[in-house]
């Protein structure tokens, strides 16, 4: 009788998990605990001006560096960090599948640094949050259409649906005035490091490594494969 297979659990995808279950336990220690301090002192990544109680990037402090990658990890609201994992969890362990781990960890520490850079050097508002790799998780999946030379409008959607929520966080963290010309500063600045980001896409082709890794398993195939009989060949033996 042939035994039942036991349910195991598998961390498919360690880099986006991890990320997910870091910042998931660092905005809720924050929240139930800390009352706002981790994430306003480490977790966010100042602007060019003072603006909402938090002081201009200051080039002479080193936490101020280390936060232009750490705000990745901040959250400012509930609502942000249920949205931003959302698009994260559903499409990140499908590309740290195709990619692999490594490239998906420099992919999103690429969309950190520059979305804190961008953001230190032009933003007047401080910025916290994943939105730099959630925009690298959705140009990668046009970067996945477009190698099958096809346009995924899906896409596309998902893309104009997070760019107008985007602006609707920054409106209302900005006090709610309506729309001005200075809020594209931010959401342009997350853009530009989610393409950043992505650009791995490009030169990391998962067609090209899933056919080398066919042509191999082939060639292994064919090295210790048994010799064939052709149809003319006679076999001669004894019969008793």
């Amino acid at each position: 009788m042939a035994k039942k297979s036991k349910l195991r659990f598998v961390y498919d995808s360690p880099v986006v998990s991890t990320f997910v279950i870091v910042s998931a336990l660092l905005f809720a220690a924050d929240v139930f605990f800390l009352k706002g301090k981790v994430v306003s002192s480490f977790l966010t990544c100042p602007g060019t001006k003072k603006s909402a109680g938090f002081d201009a990037f200051n080039f002479k402090s080193a936490l101020d560096y280390v936060k232009i990658f750490t705000h990745i990890f901040g959250n400012s609201a509930w609502e942000n960090l249920f949205v931003n994992f959302a698009f994260i969890l559903v499409s990140g362990p499908v590309f740290e599948e195709k990619y692999g781990s490594v490239y998906i960890f420099v992919m999103c520490l690429t969309a950190g640094i520059v979305s804190g850079v961008l953001n230190a050097c032009m933003s007047p508002f401080a910025s916290t949050g994943a939105a730099s790799i959630v925009f690298t998780m959705i140009f990668l999946s046009m970067i996945t259409a477009f190698s099958k030379k096809t346009f995924s409008v899906s896409s596309l959607l998902i893309l104009l649906l997070y760019i107008g929520y985007e602006f609707y966080c920054v409106i209302k963290l900005s006090g709610g005035g309506g729309f001005k010309a200075v809020l594209l500063v931010p959401v342009c600045g997350d853009l530009i490091a989610g393409i950043c980001g992505s650009l791995f896409g490009f030169f990391v082709s998962p067609k090209k490594k899933s056919s080398s890794s066919a042509k191999t398993v082939l060639q292994e195939k064919e090295k210790y494969s048994a010799p064939a009989y052709s149809s003319d060949e006679t076999v001669v033996g004894t019969l008793n």
